[in-house]
């Protein structure tokens, strides 16, 4: 469960801007003034259900993250670097393995799975990122303390850093009209040596809405994944079914990201020798952004 923890914590930077001319297309291109900060806060909700030898089990995982983003610079080239850190966790996990709540800013003693989970996820607040991108939004580099892998023994650091790298929007390097679309693909390794995840995105620009009493940039998203595992692997994953759709509001006169929602439904077939998991899985994540006064 700690990977699904690690990935909705590693959501990345996603701060577009939209300037307007006096046509009826838009350039979304990436603006970040050196010493902004933006508050970030990422829930995901995700609910599995797998039938083994006949017994459906259920787990529900419930996980908040509280980020500080901060520009620190930017280059002659336009490319700017950014900080980030982890200021608080929360988890709320009900399934087989017991029912515990967890809270990084709390001082309560846990015991058990919980204990072991809550080790984990404190050892990443406070640590910092670093991420360097161009203003279409391509991350070019990663930097993160040695720590962060290591309490994840089943992802390592270059796929943490592949997994930013991948999860970010490139915005096309021309102005778009409404109802344009353009696609971004990404392959990210499995945990463990299992593969890895193609993920096919298109993004479609849907033109301004009023959200909230501010007029926004409307971008709608659909994905496809693939598991691509290794051919002489033990474990067979299938994805026999999938729906993931969301959306993306930007503010442009302040020149970020205000909100970002996807809600991803898969069904997959697991096969390890005779035996066959089936496995459905909902998350629903949602993100919101502010600057910081």
């Amino acid at each position: 469960m700690i990977r699904f923890t690690m990935i909705a914590l590693l959501a990345t930077l996603m701060v577009p801007t939209s300037s307007f001319g006096q046509s009826n297309t838009t350039k979304l291109a990436w603006q970040l003034p050196v010493g902004r900060k933006i508050d970030v806060v990422m829930k995901q909700t995700m609910e599995m259900r797998q039938t083994v030898a006949g017994q459906e089990l259920g787990t529900k995982m419930v996980s908040t993250n509280y980020m500080l983003w901060d520009v620190d610079k930017v280059d002659d080239a336009g490319i700017a670097t950014v900080n980030s850190a982890i200021e608080r966790m929360t988890i709320s996990m009900d399934g087989p393995q017991g029912k515990f709540d967890i809270d990084t800013a709390s001082e309560e003693e846990l015991e058990g799975a919980a204990a072991k989970i809550g080790e984990q996820v404190t050892e990443l607040v406070g640590k910092q990122f670093s991420q360097t991108m161009n203003t279409q939004g391509k991350i070019l580099s990663v930097d993160m303390p040695d720590e962060i892998a290591s309490g994840n023994p089943l992802m390592s650091k270059e796929a943490l850093s592949q997994l930013i790298k991948n999860a970010s929007p490139v915005f096309p390097d021309k102005s778009v009209a409404v109802g344009e679309t353009w696609q971004q693909e990404s392959t990210t390794a499995m945990p463990g040596g299992m593969g890895s995840m193609k993920i096919d995105s298109t993004y479609t620009y849907k033109g301004t809405e009023e959200v909230d009493g501010k007029t926004l940039d409307l971008i709608e998203i659909a994905m496809e994944m693939e598991f691509q595992g290794p051919i002489d692997s033990p474990v067979k994953i299938e994805i026999t079914n999938q729906d993931t759709k969301g959306q993306m509001h930007f503010d442009s006169v302040k020149g970020h990201t205000q909100k970002i929602e996807i809600d991803q439904n898969m069904v997959m077939k697991v096969t390890a020798g005779p035996q066959t998991v089936n496995q459905k899985v909902r998350s629903i994540t949602k993100g919101s952004f502010s600057v910081r006064q």
